[in-house]
């Protein structure tokens, strides 16, 4: 019983690790692509907004149907 207990303790502290390991990749990831975007659009020619505000009018686009 002890030895299986051990293992089994051992394998979710394996797991927490990794988990946090993969975590603290994310944070780092995501901190590096808002300073990218806050790069860019501080450039002269960025757009203020990629999204359409509200009641403004989309403009032409094209579409194609799943059928082809």
């Amino acid at each position: 019983m002890t030895p299986l207990f051990t293992a089994f303790v051992s394998l979710v502290g394996i797991l927490a690790v990794l988990n946090m390991l993969l975590t603290l990749a994310m944070i780092r990831r995501l901190r590096l692509h808002s300073e990218q975007l806050a790069a860019l659009s501080m450039l002269d020619d960025a757009p203020t907004s990629p999204i359409a505000d509200v009641g403004e009018r989309a403009g032409d686009f094209a579409a194609t149907t799943t059928d082809g």
